[in-house]
């Protein structure tokens, strides 16, 4: 029998422990690592109060998870939704970090039936929620079943749903062939144009922070050229905002000796190209965020080249994967050959709330989608 339980988090060190053991069995994705979570846990502020969900199955830990409660408010006259919020708080000024492929850290030899018993002891024994929020889940996570939330009386409410592209590299590299042939005849042509645009100035120079502190200095870099760029386009750049940038710093600072942080330099002769900064976990690489100098001109394509010498320097590492997270940007579809599905979602309590806010949802969405289609059409009879 799997036993559930929720607690408050007093004891970090030994959460660690759990988590960390945990982790060994199930090899999550970064964001699901200690490195990341540890990190989150340490620098929440205080008038926080996460939740520890924790299954267990013959004295084993097999399943955890940090909920933490808030609300959402609802479309017209509605209450408010009271909310468990999974890995996140549910206020922006925090969640501006973007956890990705987020769900319940579980073995996946019984992910199905703990992750059941984990939302029936959250629905049966767990008061104050109405429906709880996961942000880009996998689409192949048990959280995102329709037919295990029916099982346990709960509703799926999809409210966006994104690729994350991916080069698979470990399947690239079975084929014997470079990483370049698995790409598009046009992709390849403007990889090489690029390149030979770049040559045409001096030497191509790649490099990789060697410790934290240079990674630190890197990260610097980075957002400095991301600010420059956003503030371009009058808004302001993730850096700006204190939480992150404090989580960064803190990540890189514990966490880079682990070999879980790239940070990667393109210069070209004295001229910064610009930085990536990539998370690392299981030989799988995740493309977090970039800083590019876009004033060297157009034709040097800083991105294209930095995202290239990347993937060619993982291919080489040995590396299973390189992810550029959710999003259809067409660079990103560009340079890779694989994709998972992200799901933002909503685990609803059967309630009559609920039935008419998504009812309201999607009558004003096949309005937009009505009304879209009467432009298109109008536009063709003009």
């Amino acid at each position: 029998m799997i036993e559930v339980s929720i607690t408050d988090i007093h004891d970090i060190p030994q959460l660690e422990f759990l988590w960390t053991q945990l982790e060994l069995r199930v090899k999550p994705t970064y964001f699901l690592s200690w490195g990341w979570m540890g990190t989150w846990l340490k620098l929440l502020p205080d008038t926080t109060r996460p939740k520890l969900l924790m299954a267990n199955y013959k004295g084993e830990t097999v399943g955890l998870a940090i909920l933490l409660q808030n609300t959402r408010s609802r479309k017209g006259l509605m209450a408010p939704s009271k909310t468990l919020v999974v890995h996140e708080t549910g206020d922006p000024d925090y969640d501006l970090l973007t956890i990705e492929y987020n769900g319940f850290l579980v073995v996946q030899q019984h992910q199905d039936e703990v992750t059941a018993a984990c939302l029936e002891h959250l629905k049966e024994r767990f008061d104050g929620w109405d429906e709880i929020l996961l942000r880009a889940a996998d689409s192949s996570s048990p959280l995102t079943s329709i037919e295990l939330l029916r099982q346990c009386d709960l509703n799926l409410r999809i409210h966006q749903d994104l690729p994350s592209w991916y080069v698979n590299l470990q399947e690239l590299r079975g084929t014997g062939k470079p990483y370049l042939d698995a790409l598009s005849r046009n992709t390849r042509y403007q990889i090489r144009r690029a390149t030979r645009e770049c040559e045409k100035h001096g030497d191509l120079a790649f490099s990789t922070a060697e410790s934290s502190e240079e990674a630190l200095d890197y990260l610097s870099r980075l957002s400095k050229w991301h600010h420059e760029y956003w503030s371009g386009k009058g808004l302001k750049g993730c850096f700006s905002n204190p939480f992150l940038l404090e989580f960064h710093q803190s990540l890189i600072r514990d966490r880079f000796d682990h070999g879980e942080i790239q940070l990667i330099r393109i210069r070209l002769n004295d001229t910064e190209l610009g930085y990536l900064y990539n998370l690392v976990n299981d030989r799988r690489v995740y493309f977090y965020q970039s800083g590019f100098n876009y004033e060297a001109g157009k034709k040097l394509k800083p991105g294209l080249i930095a995202h290239y010498k990347a993937i060619e320097y993982n291919f080489a590492l040995g590396m299973s994967e390189y992810n550029f997270l959710a999003s259809d940007d067409r660079y990103k579809r560009s340079l890779s050959t694989d994709n998972h599905r992200l799901l933002w979602v909503s685990l609803q309590k059967n309630k009559l709330g609920f039935r008419l806010e998504n009812a309201l949802d999607d009558f004003l969405m096949n309005c937009k989608d009505v009304a879209r289609r009467g432009r298109s059409l109008y536009r063709r009879i003009d």
